[in-house]
């Protein structure tokens, strides 16, 4: 009897290693298809990432220059207006008097 129990012991142990070996590597395949998703997710992060922040840098120095241009324009239009103003010295003299 002390044989049977020894056999099935030793079988029960058998098959527990043969779970144990079949769970590390179902947990090792499940790694190696996270890791490999993981990365591939991250790769097309950074490349959209990328494209987006070429874009956006595109968007940003093209209203900049709108901008610009736009300044320019208007502070060039104020200028004209200002040196075709004539000067009234009598009138400005007059104004200071007055303020004062």
């Amino acid at each position: 009897m002390a044989d049977s129990e020894a056999d099935v012991i030793s079988h029960l142990l058998d098959v527990e290693q043969n779970a144990f070996l079949q769970v590390k590597a179902a947990q090792e395949k499940a790694n190696k298809i996270v890791g490999e998703a993981r990365s591939q997710a991250d790769s097309q992060f950074n490349h959209k990432f990328e494209e987006l922040s070429v874009q956006l840098e595109e968007e940003l120095n093209s209203e900049k220059n709108r901008v610009i241009q736009e300044h320019n324009s208007y502070l060039s239009n104020f200028k004209e207006g200002v040196q075709k103003k004539s000067m009234n010295k009598s009138a400005f003299e007059a104004f200071i008097k007055k303020a004062l």
